[in-house]
């Protein structure tokens, strides 16, 4: 299911702590924001598969297989070992994605993803969201709406029904 909802009458940083507090046992959902970043000194690989080995305990080499994998789909397989500083802001958010992809969680929620576009990028995002297979939320302005209603599947939600019944649910 593809989901997006209005912010504009919230404060993220109060949304950021809620979400943590839903998922604080149960690793359900991944959340991708420009200020929640990737480890500086550590690679796209080490990004990835540090979590992944240590919350599900999946073997280095299946995570190197399918980090490999991924990153080929995409076109930036040279980028492996790559860190932070060397990506553009749309490849932070593919690495973040294919974090929470290859992590295998229930829901993607991303927090304002045209941050992450850089300028002239929103057609390049929105393509990348359109072919997203994951279940994800979108939280975003609501002026941004047209933006995203292009992409097939895409709902409409408030914000309590999605923390109250999807979320606790």
């Amino acid at each position: 299911m593809k989901r997006f909802i209005g912010i504009d009458n919230y404060n993220i940083d109060d949304l950021i702590d809620k979400l943590g507090d839903l998922n604080l046992y149960e690793l359900k959902y991944y959340v991708i924001y420009r200020y929640l970043p990737l480890v500086g000194n550590l690679s796209v690989l080490e990004n990835i598969a540090l979590p992944t080995s240590y919350f599900k305990r999946i073997g280095i080499k299946n995570i190197i297989h399918s980090v490999e994998r991924e990153l080929r789909l995409f076109g930036i397989e040279d980028k492996i070992h790559y860190r932070r500083d060397q990506l553009s802001e749309f490849e932070i958010l593919l690495v973040k994605y294919l974090s929470a992809k290859i992590f295998g969680v229930k829901e993607i929620v991303f927090i304002r993803p045209l941050d992450h576009s850089g300028v002239g990028m929103t057609n390049h995002l929105i393509e990348f969201l359109k072919n997203c297979d994951e279940n994800y939320t979108i939280l975003d302005y609501n002026e941004t709406y047209d933006d995203y209603k292009q992409i097939d599947g895409i709902r409409k939600m408030e914000m309590n029904e999605w923390l109250i019944q999807d979320l606790k649910g």
